[in-house]
């Protein structure tokens, strides 16, 4: 019969404290915690202070997880963004001014203004556009950068050699073969080791 463990878990401490835990439930302690917020591994099954079984949230809280990788690729769709924009407007400009030359109407002030008008538009289009692209950016960075951080602590366990390491991914996740290799590694490292 495995003994029971019981802590609490800090707002700051999350990270230790969960693999705290981790590390007692592979040496066969069951470990009662409160519930509460935050990151944590899916499908993680734990006993609440009133001994019923819930299942702790499998959501990640923390968006920005990998601020180098995240960072430059949401600066680099920036960059794309804002390349296509100028495209875009000096496209709309040249356009505008042939077709003012070929008509002969370029020193009207009507023509003046649909020109101001048009550069106006693509300027405001920018700016709707870019609080989307960081938007997207950081929601396709997150299914990347997530993965890695739990396969990176995978691999300093493995590394100190802790040979019970199993990485589970969220729905959706990037790096699922990577991290079924892993789990595969580990699996044949602990049957080689006993």
């Amino acid at each position: 019969m495995s003994r029971i463990i019981a802590g609490g878990i800090g707002e700051d401490n999350r990270t230790k404290d969960w693999h705290k835990r981790l590390e007692l439930r592979s040496q066969g302690n069951r470990v009662i915690t409160p519930r509460y917020r935050g990151a944590s591994a899916p499908n993680d099954r734990e006993v609440n202070m009133t001994g019923v079984r819930m299942r702790r949230p499998s959501r990640r809280r923390q968006w920005i997880v990998n601020p180098p990788l995240q960072y430059r690729f949401i600066g680099t769709m920036l960059l794309m963004l804002a390349v296509l924009s100028a495209g875009a407007l000096a496209s709309v400009y040249l356009a505008l001014w042939v077709t003012l030359q070929t008509f002969q109407v370029a020193h009207e002030p009507r023509a003046v203004a649909l020109l101001a008008t048009a550069g106006l538009f693509v300027t405001i289009e920018l700016l709707l556009l870019l609080p989307v692209v960081i938007w997207i950016g950081v929601r396709l960075t997150h299914r990347v950068a997530g993965p890695l951080v739990r396969i990176n602590a995978a691999l300093q366990q493995l590394a100190q050699g802790n040979l019970d390491v199993h990485v589970t991914l969220r729905k959706g996740d990037s790096l699922v073969e990577l991290a079924g290799a892993i789990n595969t590694l580990a699996a044949s490292l602990r049957t080689h080791r006993s």
